[in-house]
């Protein structure tokens, strides 16, 4: 089936510009809460004024049959309105009928595992606030759900693209940064897992899960891109320096025995100790996901963008 009336919240953000954009052709309600960031969006969006707590709001965004992608998170309110809000928009969700709800969390959930390989099945052990309160909103929707209509979770891993802040910060080093710091976090790094994941493929992964033809109701489904072997720090830094053109570095990187990037990350309390643990997005690829775009590809572009754009520090 083809979700052609879709409710999106969130559609002013990083991920929902993107969704937007590839949405193109679908009938689009989305939830704003003023007239910023609309410019550009295209013409096939219904923009309704209002905000995620406001019974009102949802009135005027659901019909019958529709399918909501929850992009939006609300930093702006407190942990138990952000749980509220959660269990209003199902509530709502239920009431108008609505087919289905597709709410975007993020790996974050997980937190401090075991490491190896993660999946929807590995228990979730968040240790800072931000992946305890994504985890809590997680709960709230999946606790709230009636059965009147399909709740599912999609977790994306570190998303990158044009308008995202990963790899923003990498690249501003490789062009501004001290040679010895990149250096030393070359070699500390090494082939470090990055967990990255293109903004496209998160972005298809919501439209394959709107119009999934197989019941998702209950479930979770991480999206990465974890299984390409150029998705490490090494590699992707390489990649963005070739785009960048930045000139290669005279000495070999030597690198640094794994314990010490696990001992570091321990002192400072991240909640990943792994730096090889693997993200796996099986599930929802043996449903028949695949991803519309090269994971170099979409690197290689991100590049591309920065320089072209003059957003990276210390370039002409």
């Amino acid at each position: 089936m083809t979700a052609s009336n879709i409710v999106l919240t969130g559609a002013t953000g990083f991920i929902g510009r993107h969704f937007v954009q590839a949405a193109q052709g679908r009938a689009i309600s989305a939830l704003t809460r003023g007239l910023k960031d609309r410019s550009g969006a295209p013409d096939n969006i219904r923009w309704v004024t209002g905000d995620l707590v406001s019974p009102g709001s949802w009135a005027s965004l659901l019909t019958p049959g529709c399918t909501v992608i929850n992009l939006a998170y609300p930093e702006s309110l407190s942990s138990e309105q952000s749980l509220g809000a959660a269990q209003a928009m199902v509530r709502a969700c239920a009431e108008a009928n609505a087919a289905r709800l597709i709410h975007c969390s993020t790996v974050s959930v997980y937190g401090r595992t075991s490491g190896g390989m993660i999946d929807e099945t590995t228990p979730c052990n968040p240790l800072d606030e931000y992946g305890g309160r994504k985890l809590a909103i997680e709960e709230a929707i999946r606790a709230s759900d009636s059965g009147a209509c399909e709740v599912a979770v999609l977790r994306p891993a570190a998303v990158f693209g044009a308008g995202g802040q990963n790899l923003v910060a990498l690249a501003n080093s490789l062009c501004g940064g001290a040679a010895l710091a990149n250096y030393l976090r070359a070699s500390l790094f090494g082939r470090r897992r990055m967990h990255l994941v293109p903004v496209q493929t998160v972005v298809a992964a919501l439209l394959f899960l709107a119009d999934c033809e197989r019941p998702i109701g209950g479930e979770v489904f991480n999206v990465s891109d974890d299984d390409d072997a150029l998705n490490n720090f090494r590699d992707v830094e390489r990649i963005l320096a070739e785009a960048l053109e930045i000139p290669a570095r005279k000495l070999p990187v030597l690198p640094m025995p794994s314990v010490v990037l696990k001992a570091l990350l321990h002192l400072r309390g991240r909640s990943e100790r792994d730096p090889h643990c693997v993200y796996r997005a099986d599930k929802i690829r043996q449903l028949g996901f695949v991803s519309p775009i090269d994971f170099e590809a979409a690197l290689r572009s991100f590049a591309m963008l920065c320089r072209s754009d003059r957003i990276v520090r210390g370039r002409p």
